[in-house]
């Protein structure tokens, strides 16, 4: 504590001491503001007004920004970096034009952002500057690099349709026409095809019902879905870990086969030979413009399939010589019935064929 002994009369040393502590008030109060991250006083509880002094907290700390702004979330990245708030925020730059108080440098790098869609917003599609809050980081991503490269996604409109602040931007599931699976995925994206009709319909776990966001997540690991990586759960029914889906047919059997058991569920076809033919063969989880039932391919073996019908025409094998077009002889070669070029012996053509080789149990006559 400072203090002064100042004679009463003394007029002008009392002036003089009024100004050497208000000096001194100023300089102690800039120490704690502004001191090279040195603490400040967190913004009080409005609801809940105490006594008592508020803690100090470092000025970079998010939870300071946390105090108020409970809804958002700091960006959800891979790699060992996180970003914090004031990566991209500035609460206090009165000379600059972007919004939400965005930095005008990011990343080393500028940044302009002056409007949510359109010229100069999340990210433009501007070749010759780059310069998108959404893009000046982005190194690895398939889209929206800070180097102009990547391929073409959703340019010059609101990031946070999709990609909202209270998940991190990740393009989690949330209210029909914002942050959805469907919204997104009911459109091809990139070299991807849509997977869903815009209704929900056409896509896998409710065979011709409707899916929601809630469906796409009981199989889907979305944790690397903003680095582009479509990721499976090893076991959708106990989700713990993912696996990256790279194409192969046969890595995903172990995947089906965590639902479609071989007591209650089908099985992948028994041949008897050195080939057996894996789920994603025969059936395409994700094709909306795809007639088929039982998401049958409309193409297997690279031959056109139609199955619209468990019986009569456009069935398993419904009998026309003109089409061989059935699911259940596309694939054989070798067997004395339903050869894909449709010689070999009439056999049940038109029935249905699972009512003595069932799905249980790989086909075989039961």
């Amino acid at each position: 504590m400072v203090q002064f002994h100042i004679s009463t009369g003394h007029s002008e040393k009392r002036k003089l001491a009024k100004r050497v502590t208000g000096l001194f008030c100023c300089l102690l109060t800039a120490w704690f503001v502004a001191g090279c991250g040195g603490p400040v006083p967190p913004l009080g509880d409005s609801d809940n007004k105490t006594d008592d002094p508020p803690p100090y907290v470092d000025r970079e700390d998010p939870a300071l920004c946390g105090t108020c702004h409970t809804e958002h979330m700091s960006h959800n990245v891979s790699g060992n970096w996180q970003s914090i708030c004031k990566d991209c925020h500035d609460t206090h730059d009165s000379n600059t034009a972007n919004l939400s108080l965005i930095n005008t440098q990011v990343n080393s790098l500028p940044v302009t952002f002056t409007a949510r869609s359109g010229a100069n917003s999340f990210n433009d599609g501007d070749p010759s500057a780059n310069d998108g809050i959404c893009q000046v980081c982005h190194t690895l991503t398939s889209y929206h690099t800070n180097d102009g490269t990547g391929t073409a996604h959703n340019e010059a409109t609101n990031c946070t349709a999709c990609h909202e602040h209270n998940v991190g931007f990740m393009p989690a599931g949330g209210s029909p026409g914002e942050s959805s699976c469907i919204v997104c995925h009911s459109s091809p994206q990139a070299a991807r095809p849509a997977v869903v009709n815009p209704d929900g319909t056409g896509g896998h776990h409710l065979g011709g019902g409707t899916l929601t966001d809630a469906d796409c997540v009981i199989c889907h690991d979305t944790s690397q879905h903003q680095q582009g990586d479509v990721q499976l759960w090893d076991d959708p029914t106990n989700p713990t870990s993912g696996f990256l889906v790279d194409g192969t047919p046969s890595q995903l059997d172990a995947f089906c086969g965590k639902c479609h058991d071989t007591l209650t569920h089908p099985t992948i076809h028994t041949t008897g030979d050195a080939w057996e033919p894996s789920c994603t063969e025969c059936h395409q989880l994700h094709n909306p413009n795809n007639p088929n039932l039982s998401l049958i391919n409309n193409q297997v073996n690279s031959l056109p399939v139609t199955f619209t019908a468990r019986s009569g025409a456009n069935s398993f094998n419904d009998g026309d010589p003109s089409a061989n077009d059935g699911i259940c002889q596309v694939c054989h070669t070798q067997t004395s019935y339903h050869t894909n070029d449709g010689t070999g012996k009439s056999h049940n053509d038109g029935t249905n064929c699972t009512v003595c080789h069932g799905h249980n149990t790989g086909f075989m006559r039961r």
